[in-house]
């Protein structure tokens, strides 16, 4: 019992680190890095490493960066999102690296929230005032992770043919993958 307890809050969000990322093209494994640690700041848009954002924001910043252009409000994602019936939302293995998980949620203004599907069944996320982003197994068993998938009612789906690697022809986002 006490090593369950012990298990349990010593990693209370079953984050993982960011050599788990390592399955990503080096320069969106780049920008998710830098995100990685960036403090929750309500209605910022994240510009960079160190700079707070929120999760529309961390959500709309990484994708500037990388070329691919979003809404930014949750309620602006939600309303845009191309899966949004349970019926429609994707299967793990139909989830590809950059879509936008949205979730009904209680402790926002809008009563939704935002976070960035990586890839490899790992979501990038930013919570609350106090917090930092973070990455996290989704398909996990943790309580965390299980937490998410009951509030997740629809997914957003960049176009990446707005990248900037997309005028190379180059559609991977997962290193010698393809999109």
């Amino acid at each position: 019992m006490i090593t369950l307890f012990f298990i349990f809050f010593s990693d209370p969000l079953g984050q993982v680190s960011r050599n788990d990322l390592q399955y990503l093209r080096p320069d969106i494994r780049n920008v998710i890095s830098q995100a990685i640690g960036s403090p929750y700041l309500y209605g910022a848009v994240w510009n960079g490493s160190g700079s707070g954002a929120d999760c529309s924001g961390i959500v709309m910043g990484i994708c500037l960066k990388l070329g691919i252009k979003t809404p930014r409000t949750t309620t602006q994602f939600f309303r845009q999102a191309q899966f949004q019936h349970p019926s429609t939302k994707p299967q793990q293995h139909e989830l590809q690296p950059l879509d936008v998980l949205i979730f009904r949620s209680r402790g926002s203004a809008s009563g939704l929230h935002v976070a960035l599907y990586l890839g490899d069944g790992l979501v990038l996320n930013t919570r609350k005032t106090g917090t930092n982003a973070y990455v996290f197994r989704f398909f996990s068993s943790h309580p965390h992770a299980r937490y998410w998938r009951r509030h997740w009612v629809a997914t957003y789906r960049p176009s990446i043919q707005s990248t900037r690697q997309s005028k190379q022809k180059d559609h991977s986002i997962i290193s010698g993958g393809t999109l």
